[in-house]
């Protein structure tokens, strides 16, 4: 389709401090913002709006100054490109669309990540730019940080959509996320993510009678005794290209001697070289020594190597995330296990932890998360007003974004929602539902960012940071004054 010349639009580089509902934004050397992404290969779906249905606020219809409803004279084409949801979902999100916005025909093309990221880069600088795009958190890749001048401002949309108090319907961690420099809100989150935990077999503990570690001196009892089994204490890789997994199971460590420390460094607003830091790398030499990290962590990576393992049977923790929710559905959970060579698979009961207390100073875990997913619209679309009804919809939506959380894949944005439990079928429904709905309710509570503030540069050297330690070519004290000096 055709859009409207580019020449026009402001091309802003920087990426303000944001604050917003207590989540404090900031830059530091070296740690700017880093994309979160997924892979999987692609196709397209597309769907006209046949279906006729009245459109109005509550149900996501878009309505003018005078309260009007609007949505049947919205129309045309939307043309929405992005590495998620798969087809599947997209098609069902954009039949519920359609039924309330039945002239507007959307033409999803679906793109592996590494596509999407290469097609992109050229499409959003010339005409070929689709309407609508999936953006990451930050984003080196697709975000506001590559893309913003590009963007339009949808501010004005959403308070059409949902009314003037729509920003206290969605989580205010992954809102944040998507605020130009100049204030504008540019892109919608559509689905959230979150770290800083991992996942138990609860059934391994009940089992033996063992109970979750609360403290370090526990975890390396409990540790000992599954080692007499051979069963892993906790499943993480961090072989070289696994960057992210052994920082974000690291930085809860460093939030129990501080909860400020690690976010701070990365604002810019703590030294690397601090005594906490140098804590940290200390206490995480020791539970490799201890017997908590696999002893062969330095040569896997987590996916696959260490999920296949906690999916065995073999380890009791798995360090992942909010993502790994949808291996509480059974189904899920079973076709998990096949994947991992599991032959007559045995569901079993994984529920979300925080990490012991290793510090031992009785400071709250310190959860973290980013928008995963979010939709913005080209500037130089020529279809705005259909553009925007799509994306309000498929953000600010209940019934659109109840499709997604449904599929436990990814974090609700609005607040309070929940899945359909009802829809799905758990493993352990009375123990997992209410651990869920408390993963949920933290999850969309964070106030720290995730990967936003983290470009490749910082990654790197944080990672670096760690490795060293842990394969005992630095003492800690040397890692962290190396990691000062590169980022400080």
């Amino acid at each position: 389709m055709k859009h409207k010349h580019l020449s026009h639009l402001r091309r802003s580089r920087g990426f303000a401090v944001v604050v917003a509902a207590g989540l404090a934004l900031g830059t530091v050397a070296a740690c700017g913002s880093n994309d979160d992404a997924g892979t999987a290969d692609g196709g397209d779906a597309s769907s006209a709006g046949t279906t006729e249905a009245a459109g109005s606020t509550d149900s996501g219809g878009s309505n003018d100054s005078n309260g009007q409803d609007t949505s049947t004279e919205i129309s045309g084409t939307v043309d929405w490109w992005g590495w998620a949801p798969v087809p599947a979902v997209a098609e069902e999100l954009i039949a519920e669309f359609n039924k309330v916005y039945p002239n507007v025909t959307v033409n999803y093309k679906y793109h592996s990540w590494t596509d999407y990221v290469a097609a992109m880069a050229p499409a959003i600088r010339s005409d070929e730019a689709p309407d609508v795009f999936g953006l990451v958190s930050g984003g080196e890749g697709v975000g506001i940080a590559s893309y913003g001048e590009y963007m339009h401002d949808l501010t004005a949309a959403a308070e059409a959509a949902a009314g003037p108090n729509w920003r206290d319907t969605v989580a205010p961690g992954y809102l944040a996320m998507e605020i130009r420099d100049d204030g504008a809100v540019v892109g919608l989150p559509f689905a959230g993510v979150a770290a800083g935990f991992g996942w138990v077999n609860q059934d391994m503990l009940d089992e033996r009678g063992l109970t979750y570690p609360t403290n370090y001196d526990e975890w390396v009892s409990t540790c000992a005794t599954l080692a007499e089994e051979d069963i892993t204490c906790l499943a993480v890789g961090a072989a070289r290209g696994d960057f992210m997994t052994i920082i974000e199971t690291v930085r809860p460590f460093a939030n129990s001697f501080d909860p400020t420390f690690f976010y701070g460094a990365l604002q810019g607003e703590r030294q690397w070289d601090d005594q906490v830091w140098v804590d940290t790398l200390t206490k995480v030499k020791q539970m490799y020594d201890d017997g908590i990290f696999p002893e062969d962590v330095l040569g896997i990576l987590t996916s696959p190597d260490a999920t296949n393992l906690f999916l065995q049977g073999k380890a009791l923790l798995v360090a992942t995330g909010s993502w790994y929710a949808q291996d509480t559905v059974k189904d899920m959970m079973i076709a998990a296990q096949e994947a991992a060579g599991v032959s007559n698979p045995e569901p079993f009961t994984i529920l979300p932890v925080s990490y012991p207390d290793v510090a031992g100073l009785g400071n709250e875990p310190v959860w973290f998360g980013d928008t995963d997913y979010g939709l913005a619209i080209t500037e130089s679309s020529d279809n705005i007003p259909a553009a925007e009804a799509l994306v309000t919809f498929m953000t600010l939506n209940p019934t659109a974004q109840q499709i997604s959380v449904n599929l436990l894949q990814a974090m609700p944005v609005l607040v309070g929602m929940m899945p359909d439990f009802d829809a799905v079928e758990l493993v352990n429904p009375e123990v997992q539902k209410p651990a869920l709905e408390e993963m949920i309710n933290k999850a969309t509570s964070v106030t720290e960012s995730r990967q936003f503030l983290m470009d490749t540069d910082c990654v790197n050297a944080v990672y670096d940071s760690i490795i060293t330690v842990l394969d005992g070519s630095a003492t800690p004290e040397e890692s962290a004054q190396r990691l000062q000096q590169e980022l400080g």
